[in-house]
């Protein structure tokens, strides 16, 4: 496991909020943290010298192109409220962009095929909604119509289904609907704030961000919305699961100790294990073959993606320069 340090400037302290603020936050003023709070970085324990993650001696810049592995991840960029989808090989360290205009952009998720994303976004100035574009690029288009905001979308493994989350009860639930954005339907219909859904690799099961039972924790549940078991226990803010490629874990960030740092789970709930240990916030991790992609906020406007194995090793930086990149996904 790779325990990245670093020593960073003093800022506010995270602030805890309810659930729809941070709905709002992450999806309509682009915070990196999952649960879209300011962050502080705090001294490190470890008696080593501390470093960035940047300036961590284990970090590559370049990956290994041709070993059948996926190496393309599509990612939001931009400044002041600006953000558009790109698409990324990180192989060659290349990206072009697959929207241009000045809509607030949140959230790929690519279908099973490769061949379309769906997002988050505002682009016809309404509302946040849920669109998808071509992976080659073009004119996106609009699936949800939610009057007040849909976002965090997410591809179920057959292609036939797109789960998201609506605020359009007074409250964040998890829906799903038909991929052309037809029948939607209310999974959760509770009182709380529900968040974040991710389908299991097999389309059997949703994993979800919730608060109701106090706390933000991880729940999963049938795909069909029944069988709810909350998975994640304990003080911390958990946020933004993502499964392993068998099924068998998650990783996912949570707010302990100070930081948002990425953990793993057994999706039977045993098995907790904490991946990075690090005053910056890591959020926003996805699992693929290819390892784990995440966004590192290392404050103010300062986000960029990474990658490391599942372990935690071979850390490598995907993205550098002034402009911010987070919500990394790995194409099928």
């Amino acid at each position: 496991m790779t325990t990245i340090h670093t020593r960073v400037s003093r800022a506010s302290l995270p602030q805890r909020r309810t659930a729809a603020r941070q709905v709002a936050s992450v999806l309509l003023r682009a915070t990196c943290c999952a649960a879209a709070v300011a962050c502080r970085g705090v001294e490190p324990t470890a008696t080593a010298e501390p470093h960035s993650v940047a300036a961590a001696a284990d970090v590559v810049t370049t990956e290994r192109p041709g070993d059948g592995q996926p190496t393309l991840l599509a990612y939001i960029a931009g400044r002041s409220g600006s953000y558009d989808l790109y698409v990324l090989d990180a192989s060659n360290g290349r990206s072009h962009r697959l929207t241009r205009d000045r809509a607030s952009t949140f959230s790929p998720t690519w279908s099973p095929d490769g061949s379309t994303i769906a997002f988050s976004s505002n682009v016809d100035g309404g509302p946040v909604n849920i669109y998808t574009v071509s992976a080659a690029g073009g004119t996106p288009t609009r699936l949800s119509q939610d009057p007040a905001l849909a976002g965090s979308p997410d591809w179920s493994p057959v292609g036939n289904k797109i789960a998201f989350m609506s605020l359009r009860d007074g409250n964040a639930e998890i829906y799903v609907m038909n991929a052309d954005g037809t029948n939607e339907v209310n999974l959760t219909q509770h009182a709380s704030h529900d968040n974040a859904p991710t389908f299991s690799p097999d389309g059997t099961r949703i994993v979800f961000s919730s608060e109701r039972n106090g706390g933000q924790h991880l729940y999963l549940m049938n795909a069909n919305g029944s069988g709810v078991t909350q998975l994640t226990f304990g003080s911390g803010q958990d946020y933004g699961a993502s499964w392993s490629p068998d099924g068998a874990r998650l990783v996912f960030a949570s707010y302990r100790n100070g930081q948002y740092d990425l953990y793993t789970i057994k999706a039977d709930g045993s098995g907790e294990a904490q991946l990075t240990s690090t005053p910056e916030s890591e959020s926003s991790p996805r699992w693929s073959s290819r390892g784990i992609a995440f966004t590192v906020w290392a404050g103010g406007d300062n986000r960029q993606l990474y990658r490391m194995n599942a372990d935690g090793t071979g850390l490598t930086q995907l993205t550098r320069g002034g402009t911010p990149a987070f919500h990394p996904v790995w194409k099928p």
